[in-house]
């Protein structure tokens, strides 16, 4: 209280003063009455001019926001009650508080020699502002300035200095400030900044938003409350509040530009963000008038966002103007391995080493480019290093199941179909608020664990497994051959015959599309192949798909199957297709004779088609059981002839091996 009365009686001690002089001057002999009437009548108006005056512009000054701080100066400059000392130094204080807040480190500070002959009260402010430049507390200011920018000077080495007893005599003058009724940007980023290093990333938030309503185009609590809003996972709401002074700085920029150079931007020009959700488009010139701070964080939350190409120009540009924005290099790392720039990539990874070894993020980066330039040891250990530290981290256990994958260790595979599992079990439970770059992480994880554990149920042959993952899968991008294979092989077959028939027509020039479309009609129609799966019951739905292919319902299905698998026969296809062909078609024969001719041109084709061989094999297996002489052994020994060729390939198919076994049960002996 005893601080605001002083200021109150400082702040209207020139009209107190006045009336005072009034007050004697009705006392005086009457033949002053002409004087009193005319001269101090003016002098007074004038006094309360120059007061408003001044008074106006101090408020501007104390507000302390960019557009402030530059219209004090310009009511300095152009007020004709102001003496000259007086706007020199109005003029000094309002661009000395404009470098402390907004300009260079560095920025310089002087008196200006004008401002010599000033009001006590502005001399004072200059020379506490002399030490907030430097850092230091103004001595001048040491008992309590009682006036609002004296409190204001007196919080400023907070910007310049973050030794404890700074930071302690900024929130104690900030505190005064505003108990003498002061609005100024300033206690909100005080109290923003120290939020925001203690990581209290609300009150932080909280804080630099009150700044910014004071001035929705300042920079500086802009670039807070988006540095905020990164922090919290909100960086859709950091690109929101940035989008706006960046799209004002370029529209003026452009016309700077266009007047410079003689010429009108088009005014349908698409450089300035729209608010629609695009992002902002600069050319690198542009992008020179913002800052190094505004910048990152606009690629930083454009990064966030997951539009990392687009965020890479902007974290680029902020790096070139200050490199000791270690910060930017895991991101621009991410970048450079999206485009496949691995030399950038390895440049960016070993810079920001020494400060995001334990980084999960680079980390994960380290083994991803390790695996991409096929150093595989490197890989494994930088994902087991991730995976020690982030044990619960989907992203860290896929990469660790990418890492180790390939290996041909039986135990290596156990683990990473663990660690595929355990993928799946804590992306089941997403937790809420995911950045869009830490969902699409999470996604890449979870379809990472279940491409390896459809491949790895695949190369087990354990078709039920499969089928299962394949299921919960979704639409994970899986090689299609190899889903056609499972569906198949596990029984689905109308959902084999629908997913074959769709490939087929979306690819009718792929003969593995041709191959799998036809082994799933054969399937679907009861045909036997050697190897394809217990066909189960199928829904009379699925038959419109051969009707696809001109099929006739009134003629038999083995028949209309045939009469499709010659017209293949006849297109110019591979010799590996052909041979398929030729092996389908002895499937679907009722004449044996035809059947072994067909099973013949398939070897013709391919000698190493194990199905063909193993068909001709049970063909004249059937032929010799059929003998009343079984002294005839021709029919015998070309069975066994066949199946040993067919043993010799070392099939992987199991139901082809099971076959092969139970000839050679029926056969009576065990082939080489």
């Amino acid at each position: 209280m005893k601080c605001r009365y002083r200021y109150w009686m400082k702040r209207n001690s020139i009209f107190l003063l006045a009336i005072a002089v009034f007050s004697v001057l009705s006392f005086l002999a009457p033949s002053w009455s002409y004087a009193q009437q005319t001269l101090p009548k003016t002098d007074v108006e004038q006094l309360k001019k120059i007061a408003s005056e001044a008074t106006d512009i101090e408020t501007l000054i104390v507000l302390a926001t960019p557009r402030s701080l530059s219209q004090a100066r310009s009511r300095t400059k152009a007020s004709p009650y102001l003496s000259e000392p007086n706007k020199a130094a109005l003029d000094a204080i309002a661009k000395s508080i404009g470098l402390i807040l907004y300009g260079p480190k560095n920025a310089p500070f002087e008196i200006p020699v004008l401002a010599k002959g000033a009001d006590q009260k502005y001399i004072t402010c200059l020379a506490g502002l002399s030490d907030a430049s430097a850092g230091k507390s103004p001595k001048i200011f040491e008992n309590g300035s009682c006036s609002l920018m004296g409190e204001l000077i007196s919080a400023l080495p907070f910007f310049r200095d973050s030794r404890n007893e700074i930071r302690a005599g900024a929130l104690a003058a900030i505190s005064r400030l505003e108990d003498l009724g002061g609005i100024s940007t300033v206690p909100p980023l005080v109290r923003g900044q120290i939020a925001l290093e203690a990581k209290q990333y609300t009150e932080a938030a909280s804080q630099f938003q009150k700044a910014l309503e004071l001035d929705a185009l300042s920079e500086k609590p802009a670039c807070g409350l988006a540095r905020a809003w990164i922090a919290l996972g909100e960086p859709g709401k950091a690109k929101q509040v940035l989008d706006p002074i960046i799209s004002i700085a370029l529209a003026e920029s452009a016309k700077e530009i266009s007047a410079k150079d003689g010429y009108n931007e088009d005014p349908s020009s698409n450089k300035v963000a729209s608010s629609g959700g695009g992002y902002i488009e600069t050319t690198e010139a542009e992008q020179n008038i913002l800052s190094a701070d505004i910048k990152s964080l606009y690629g930083l939350a454009l990064y966030h966002l997951n539009n990392i190409l687009d965020a890479e120009p902007w974290l680029k540009a902020a790096l070139k103007e200050d490199a000791s924005r270690t910060d930017l290099l895991v991101p621009l790392a991410h970048a450079a391995l999206q485009r496949r720039d691995y030399a950038s990539a390895w440049k960016n990874l070993e810079g920001a080493s020494k400060i995001a070894s334990k980084d999960r993020n680079w980390l994960i980066l380290k083994s991803q480019y390790a695996l991409e330039n096929s150093r595989q040891v490197d890989a494994e250990r930088f994902a087991r290093t991730a995976v020690s530290q982030y044990p619960q981290d989907p992203v860290a256990l896929a990469q660790l199941v990418r890492a180790i994958q390939e290996s041909t260790d039986a135990q290596r595979h156990k683990e990473a179909t663990d660690l595929a599992k355990k993928v799946l079990d804590i992306t089941k439970n997403e937790p809420p608020n995911l950045t869009p770059l830490e969902q699409a992480w999470r996604k890449q994880a979870e379809d990472k664990a279940f491409q390896f554990l459809v491949m790895e149920n695949y190369n087990n042959q354990d078709w039920i497994m499969a089928a299962k993952y394949l299921q919960e899968a979704g639409g994970v991008p899986l090689d299609k051959e190899m889903v056609a294979t499972i569906l198949r092989k596990s029984g689905n077959v109308q959902e084999a015959l629908q997913f074959a028939l769709s490939w087929y027509i979306q690819e009718p020039t792929s003969e593995k599309a041709v191959e799998a479309y036809l082994r799933s009609l054969a399937m679907a129609t009861g045909a036997t192949l050697a190897s394809a799966a217990p066909t189960r019951d199928v829904p009379t739905a699925i038959l419109p798909g051969m009707s696809g292919l001109e099929m006739r319902q009134e003629e038999g299905a083995n028949l209309a199957l045939l009469d499709i698998v010659l017209k293949f026969i006849a297109a110019p296809f591979s010799k590996e297709l052909k041979s398929f062909l030729y092996y389908m078609s002895a499937t679907l024969q009722s004449d044996e004779n035809k059947a072994i001719d067909q099973l013949k041109d398939a070897l013709a084709e391919r000698a190493d088609n194990v199905e063909a061989l193993v068909s001709l094999a049970s063909i004249y297996l059937n032929r010799y059981n059929r003998q009343s002489d079984k002294s005839d052994t021709i029919n015998r020994d070309k069975a066994v002839l066949y199946l040993e060729q067919a043993k010799s390939l070392r099939p992987s198919d199991d139901e082809i091996k099971a076959r092969i076994n139970q000839l050679e049960a029926e056969l009576g002996y065990s082939s080489r």
